[in-house]
């Protein structure tokens, strides 16, 4: 027995030393693929990096797309060019701008753009000092993109002062007695820019400039892990750590309480112990967001976003999602959306979060105005709902098949509707006590459905038809005769929503259509105008190139276990 329990606790050794060398090692391939990373201190409040670049098949497809786009920024940039030329070469910020055209001429393409020493499959780390934002690209060729820089001044007459530190030239961009300054330097193999205070930058310039490295770095082991726990790819995610941005108004000692002092304000003094413990408990209850890429690739870019929630928040929030099934991925509609949320539970939750602060009200004189705001929405929620029906609600859903975009009238447009209820029977009861019309309607459960009356039709011209239905727990509408028969197969679908009670998905080109439509329908334009007319040839050629390689756009928002979560997704043809 001794020889098997001694075996035992040999394999299990064994396990932990292999997961743990698994996991030094995927820190070492992240921290050696993007060596960026090395430059990030520990404890940085925000972070974003990809820990290996953009696929190259994935940047040829895109840049593919967007050539005719591209082509059509080049029409612009000439026309700019001509404007430069017409106010005077005089002007030094017309002679800058020149300078940058003509350096940017032709080379709105791959090619042009890697000529000009940038790589388009680059890495990229974005961090704070402090809360102050520093970035990070690496470059194909510094001195390629040092070379385009040294032509601009030549075109534009002007020299940007470069300042050298240790032998590593920059470019410090400050107005007069400003507490802050861009620095901006072009390394060996990266870019790098910063926002630092004035008064640390002395103190900041060796690490800013990578002469000095962090202490200690612990951004390739937090972005492996935080890939992992929320199945994000390698090609970009992040946080920003709320709570350490909070600590950064809170504590005395930090950077921004600094910098704030060398001005003359400090607010820490204002905030006393009670303050401080209050608005570190409001932090800590969302204590970090976070985003990654969860899929890349030619034709299908996907990233999601998530607000970490205190656990007991987070239950109590997943128990306000309604069964309601998620709007449909169908491609042959042009937009689908669904919400699903108790109405009454939500009344209950919001309720029990004003009341907690009406009993325990905050100390913090800064916090007062939310006392008053939690007062006013317990009074107003606490009164009673003028119609019961109301906190039956859960949500709707809706699909939009048809609409006519040159010809926008109701009776042109072919959808669905449900509204989702508990009791639909309450509902269908108060319409027809308080809406003329609605008492000749026959709808019962399962029945077919039933047209509207055209007096109930009263913002549509005769040709517009709607029909009604009531199932189980919904009630439905339908526009359009082609979309009666599918109304009742829209009213039975069911799924499990897995917490989402927000869906959305739609044709991101009938979008721009419809949008299109409404801003030439509203807007006060003069169409005979001919500047107007070859603007807006420019602009048709750019939305049609869009148009030509947009496909579709989804996003879904759900309460989870650990917050609330976004994910978002885009198809491209």
């Amino acid at each position: 027995m001794k020889l098997v329990r001694f075996s035992l606790i040999i394999a299990f050794s064994g396990l932990v030393l292999a997961g743990c060398n698994r996991e030094e090692a995927a820190i070492a391939e992240a921290a050696a693929g993007n060596p960026l990373l090395a430059h990030v201190p520990a404890g940085t409040p925000y972070l974003y990096a990809n820990l290996e670049p953009t696929p190259a098949d994935v940047i040829d497809a895109f840049m593919a797309r967007a050539e005719p786009s591209l082509e059509v920024m080049q029409t612009l940039l000439d026309d700019f060019e001509f404007e430069v030329k017409q106010e005077g070469d005089d002007m030094a910020g017309a002679r800058l701008a020149s300078a940058i055209y003509n350096e940017l001429d032709g080379k709105l393409n791959r090619a042009g753009l890697e000529s000009l020493g940038l790589d388009l499959e680059s890495h990229v780390v974005m961090y704070g000092m402090g809360p102050f934002p520093v970035m990070r690209v690496t470059l194909a060729d510094a001195q390629a993109l040092r070379d385009s820089i040294g032509r601009i001044e030549t075109a534009a007459g002007q020299s940007f002062t470069e300042q050298i530190l240790e032998n590593v030239p920059y470019w410090r961009i400050s107005k007069a007695d400003s507490p802050m300054s861009a620095i901006v330097s072009i390394m060996d193999d990266q870019l790098v820019a910063g926002l630092v205070p004035t008064i640390y930058e002395a103190e900041w310039l060796p690490q800013l400039l990578g002469l000095q490295m962090p202490a200690e770095s612990t951004a390739a082991a937090d972005l492996v892990q935080l890939n992992r726990d929320k199945g994000y790819s390698a090609y970009g995610s992040g946080f920003i750590n709320l709570v350490g941005l909070a600590e950064e108004v809170l504590d005395e000692t930090s950077t921004t309480a600094g910098l704030l002092q060398s001005l003359g304000h400090s607010p820490q003094t204002t905030l006393d112990d009670v303050c401080k413990a209050e608005f570190r408990s409001i932090v800590a209850k969302m204590p970090r967001l976070v985003a990654g890429t969860t899929e890349l690739s030619a034709d299908v870019i996907g990233i999601s976003y998530q607000l970490e929630i205190e656990n007991s928040l987070a239950e109590k929030l997943t128990g306000l999602v309604a069964d309601v099934p998620v709007a449909d991925r169908d491609p042959g509609k042009v937009m689908t959306v669904a919400v699903g949320l108790k109405v009454g539970a939500l009344k209950a939750f919001l309720t029990e979060q004003a009341s907690a602060i009406v009993d325990s009200p905050y100390q913090c004189a800064h916090l007062q105005n939310a006392n008053q705001q939690a007062r006013t929405a317990f009074a107003q929620l606490s009164q009673p709902v003028p119609f019961p029906f109301i906190n039956n609600l859960k949500g709707f859903r809706a699909s939009l098949d048809e609409i006519d975009y040159e010809n926008f009238q109701p009776e042109n447009v072919r959808g669905l509707f449900a509204l989702e209820v508990e009791k639909p029977q309450m509902l269908i009861g108060m319409a027809q006590m308080f809406i003329p019309g609605m008492e000749e309607l026959d709808l019962q459960s399962g029945s077919d459905p039933v047209a509207l009356p055209q007096e109930l039709l009263t913002f549509a011209s005769g040709g517009m038809k709607i029909y009604a239905a009531m199932g189980n727990d919904s009630v439905g509408l339908s526009m359009g005769d082609s979309s009666q028969a599918e109304l009742a197969e829209f009213m039975d679908e069911s799924g499990d929503n897995n917490g989402v009670f927000f869906s959305m998905e739609y044709d991101m080109a009938a979008q721009m259509a419809m949008q299109e439509h409404f801003e030439q329908t509203l807007g006060n334009i003069d169409p005979s105008d001919p500047e107007y007319q070859e603007y807006r040839a420019l602009q048709e050629k750019l939305e049609a190139s869009y148009k030509a390689w947009l496909g579709r756009s989804r996003v879904e928002v759900s309460f989870q276990d650990d917050g609330m979560r976004m994910d978002t997704t885009m198809t491209f043809k």
